[in-house]
């Protein structure tokens, strides 16, 4: 849609100038329909002298009091329609961030993997699962899913035993669940999914990478029980696939059979 392709100001200049001409808009209807009401009042009665400037004093305070409620509405559904509006827009920039650092990976990966003997899948969707894979690699080093994070200013900091969010003022906030743990359920999730399809004993290995390398930190990090790498931005992301094994089970036949079972869920393959 045009409008949510415009600049933060031009959005606000559209919205400042919808609700100024939409309560002109109501004023004049207001207006409209006291004049109305009069000249009908005085039809139906067939006395036109009834139009007096004594009704027309009473039909101003009528008018000033509507108008009066319907500004005090109108104040009280801005204030809303703002903070609706703020995290509306808040939450499509980051999907807008998101699906970015997805492409940006997505092209990494495709540069770091040999397209001949690698598949990439995105947005893999599971039965069950409410979130999906936002990327997956099958190939000769096995299979990897990742999550890509592509924060413009939040910073996290993992421990080998938690996950924080440091505010402005310093302070870390545990994140629970850890998203690390996540991660290990989505991996044993498709290894599941993958077993019942006759693609069984696989180890699916796990990476989270953050684009913007001031927006995660590792704090005494010595790894996790969960063993999710992180990754800080691209040259970490290059880094994982140059140093991770050959898996001697992921054969080209095998990667096939894997293949298979994901092309025949229906997940988009790019």
């Amino acid at each position: 849609m045009p409008f949510l392709n415009l600049s933060f100001a031009k959005k606000k200049i559209i919205v400042n100038k919808t609700k100024f001409w939409s309560i002109l808009a109501l004023v004049a209807v207001v207006l409209f329909f006291d004049i109305w009401w009069l000249v009908v009042w005085a039809l139906n009665r067939k006395r036109w002298s009834s139009i007096t400037v004594l009704n027309v004093l009473l039909s101003l305070p009528i008018l000033v009091l509507v108008i009066w409620l319907v500004s005090k509405t109108l104040h009280w559904l801005e204030d809303r329609l703002d903070a609706r509006m703020d995290s509306y827009q808040h939450n499509w920039e980051v999907a807008e961030l998101g699906n970015s650092g997805e492409d940006i990976v997505y092209v990494e990966l495709q540069k770091l993997l040999n397209p001949d003997h690698n598949k990439i899948y995105r947005n893999v969707k599971l039965p069950g699962m409410t979130a999906d894979l936002d990327m997956v690699s099958v190939g000769t080093k096995g299979i990897t899913i990742f999550e890509i994070k592509n924060y413009d200013n939040s910073r996290i900091v993992y421990t080998s035993k938690d996950n924080f969010y440091k505010s402005r003022e310093g302070k870390l906030v545990i994140i629970n669940p850890d998203l690390r743990s996540v991660m290990s359920w989505r991996a044993k999730q498709l290894e599941k999914y993958l077993a019942e399809k006759g693609a069984d004993n696989i180890s699916i290995r796990k990476a989270i990478i953050y684009l913007n390398t001031n927006s995660v930190e590792l704090k005494e990090y010595g790894g996790n029980p969960n063993n999710v790498y992180i990754a800080k931005g691209l040259e970490g992301l290059r880094q994982y696939i140059t140093n991770s094994r050959i898996d001697q089970k992921f054969t080209p036949d095998f990667c096939n059979k894997v293949c298979v079972v994901l092309n025949n869920a229906e997940n988009k393959k790019y």
